[in-house]
């Protein structure tokens, strides 16, 4: 691919700016503009949602401590951890389905790039839309972050994957008698995006 060196220096930054555990508001501002400056880099999709969050971060001028924890967390999984397994396929619809945001119940879970699970939420009632923190029938779409660990099946988000597999499965294996209850979609962020 056409942006592998740029992805390489932008690991080596990332992984020089976690070496004390805290992302300082300087360090954002560097690598933001960094990013924004590697046209090759940035046609990555997943490094443009990374850009657009630290755009969104920096936009204030100051970055404040959960902030500061959250470009932590998406920066350490955007990395993903070498020793783990090669990653298990994710349960996803497939062929993805069209999303109808107006009126359907939403579940978010996972690391997102585009912003905190909040952000996600807000985004969804903006447009007509619902969502719930726990896995219940009745959802209609789970949506996964982009950036999902190597081994998402032993993280506390995996067993949301799991429960809505499992109403999916009993729905589609036993469907007169889950006749009422709506086959839940499982999507990844960028899908999701979209639909916005």
């Amino acid at each position: 691919m056409m942006w592998a060196k740029g992805t390489n220096e932008l690991h080596g930054i990332i992984r020089g700016i976690l070496v004390d555990s805290v992302v300082s508001d300087i360090e954002a501002k560097f690598l933001k503009n960094w990013i924004l400056s590697k046209p090759d880099v940035i046609a990555d999709p997943l490094v443009a949602r990374l850009a657009d969050r630290l755009v969104r971060v920096c936009e204030d001028g100051i970055l404040t401590q959960s902030e500061s924890d959250e470009l932590k967390e998406i920066f350490t999984s955007y990395l993903g951890n070498p020793d783990q397994e090669v990653p298990t396929d994710l349960p996803l619809d497939d062929p993805l389905p069209d999303i109808k945001i107006e009126g359907s119940l939403f579940c978010f879970t996972g690391t997102f790039i585009s912003g905190t699970r909040r952000w996600c939420e807000d985004q969804t009632l903006h447009r007509g839309g619902h969502f719930t923190d726990q896995v219940r029938p009745g959802i209609d779409y789970l949506v996964i972050g982009s950036k999902v660990s190597r081994g998402w099946a032993n993280q506390s988000y995996g067993r949301k994957i799991e429960a809505v597999v499992g109403y999916r499965d009993s729905v589609l294996q036993e469907p007169i008698v889950y006749s009422n209850i709506k086959i839940p979609r499982i999507v990844v962020e960028e899908h999701w995006l979209k639909f916005l």
